[in-house]
């Protein structure tokens, strides 16, 4: 998640570090993680740090507690539900996150990003028909974003609907030809389309 560093917190990119859900890094003092929020939720991060010491190990259930006691609250660093999504996913509550996505969706003013990370998920869960539908949304919020019209392309692949895959895996290849991932699943097309040759040339 991209963190817009702000005057008032210059050390949102050292918390976004030590809040990672990927690790779950040492917590500092609890001086450096409630300065690296906003000042309307300095109080409420330093008392929750303070509950597990000076130094912590932020695991996923702690991240949780802590990120939805600032649920709510104004904040210019990150949006707030989005990283309780996030902790949602790593403890595998995937139908929390899909309700927090769902509902930042109702409220409106959302980037194609979300659609997309909601979409993944998803994808992820099983639920092809909403994982397409939220690509799409993708695509229409933003026509060069290559990695859904990819992500679209292995949809339609594993149904078999090749013409479809194809005309996104075109898409995708012109908006960014030399990304790996793009060329291993139009590999993937090509080997179940029955060209064994440009396969091999793709991987």
């Amino acid at each position: 998640m991209n963190i817009t560093i702000t005057r008032k917190s210059r050390n949102a990119e050292a918390l976004d570090g030590i809040l990672s859900i990927d690790g779950f890094k040492l917590c500092d003092t609890a001086e450096h993680c409630a300065t690296a929020l906003a000042e309307g939720t300095y109080r409420i991060v330093r008392h929750k740090c303070k509950q597990y010491g000076r130094k912590i190990v932020i695991d996923a259930e702690k991240a949780l507690e802590l990120f939805e006691g600032l649920d709510g609250t104004e904040n210019p660093v990150f949006n707030v539900k989005l990283k309780i999504a996030e902790i949602r996913i790593k403890l595998r509550d995937y139908d929390a996150a899909k309700n927090i996505y769902m509902g930042l969706i109702k409220k409106g003013k959302v980037d194609e990003n979300i659609y997309y990370d909601f979409a993944i998920l998803c994808g992820h869960t099983g639920d092809k028909d909403k994982a397409e539908a939220l690509l799409k949304k993708v695509i229409q919020l933003n026509p060069k974003f290559a990695a859904a019209h990819k992500d679209l392309a292995v949809l339609y692949l594993d149904s078999r609907l090749f013409d479809y895959a194809k005309d996104e895996f075109e898409q995708a290849v012109a908006l960014e030809p030399e990304n790996p991932y793009i060329m291993y699943e139009y590999g993937n097309y090509f080997q179940m389309t029955g060209d064994a040759k440009k396969a091999d040339e793709l991987y």
